[in-house]
């Protein structure tokens, strides 16, 4: 697939393109390669990689969920409330799934702190 460049107006395969607007998160296809035999492996990881090989960043999330727990669900389920009023009174069939995959995805979010959280404590049991 080629995209247009817009300062040499010349074409850039889509590998270019993501490179160049630094959309490729080479943690994630690291851990794509290493894992390719484990799909679970995969699923868990993609997307917390940059937070867990930060300890740093690992630690103010585990301490943002450890302390603000209720805050984060309530937030996650006030957004995913009115989604689930929206997929059963107003969606037409081709929206639902759409739909449904958002709530999944707020859900994960929740499931992403607590997995996070656990790492963290992991950790600094192992030290």
């Amino acid at each position: 697939m080629k995209t247009t460049d817009d300062k040499t107006n010349g074409a850039k395969t889509i590998e270019e393109h993501l490179l160049t607007r630094e959309l490729v998160d080479f943690d994630v296809l690291t851990l794509h390669v290493m894992a390719k035999d484990d799909p679970e492996a995969i699923e868990t990881n993609v997307g917390k990689a940059s937070i867990t090989m930060n300890d740093e960043v690992l630690a103010k999330v585990a301490d943002a969920w450890t302390n603000n727990k209720d805050a984060i669900t309530a937030l996650i389920s006030a957004r995913i409330k009115p989604l689930l009023i929206q997929v059963a009174l107003r969606d037409i069939p081709q929206e639902v799934t759409v739909t449904r995959q958002v709530i999944l995805e707020l859900v994960a979010v929740l499931r992403d702190f607590e997995s996070l959280s656990q790492e963290y404590i992991k950790r600094n049991q192992n030290k």
